[in-house]
């Protein structure tokens, strides 16, 4: 199993961004969320609750779909984006013990990669 965790960063301003709704979903699955997060004062997340409300870090191969509600951050800093969501698709293989999906957002762009 794997354990995903991710961070925000605001690019605008430099510091990270805080209470962003998340979700995680298996690609082949319906649209309901399986996992889902809420960033921390560090805009962290380390630990995702199931829909029962249960929680956990591990996660089985698959390819899966991360969606980030990037409106609601900027909505509540009183301004627009362009982005209302960020969806970044990827892959869990059987030999990977931790994914890092660090997201750097501003109003206009963001920019991802595969964290250490």
């Amino acid at each position: 199993m794997t354990r995903i965790t991710t961070h925000i960063l605001n690019t605008v301003n430099g510091k990270p961004a805080h209470d962003v709704a998340v979700e995680i979903n298996l690609v082949e699955s319906n649209p309901v969320p399986h996992f889902t997060a809420t960033t921390n004062q560090d805009g962290r997340i380390i630990e995702w609750q199931y829909q029962d409300k249960s929680t956990t870090n591990q996660f089985p191969s698959g390819e899966y779909k991360i969606k980030f509600n990037t409106k609601k951050y900027f909505e509540k800093l009183d301004q627009e984006t362009f982005y209302p969501y960020v969806e970044i698709t990827f892959t869990v293989k059987e030999s990977d013990e931790h994914l890092h999906i660090p997201l750097l957002i501003s109003n206009y762009g963001y920019t991802t990669y595969k964290g250490s």
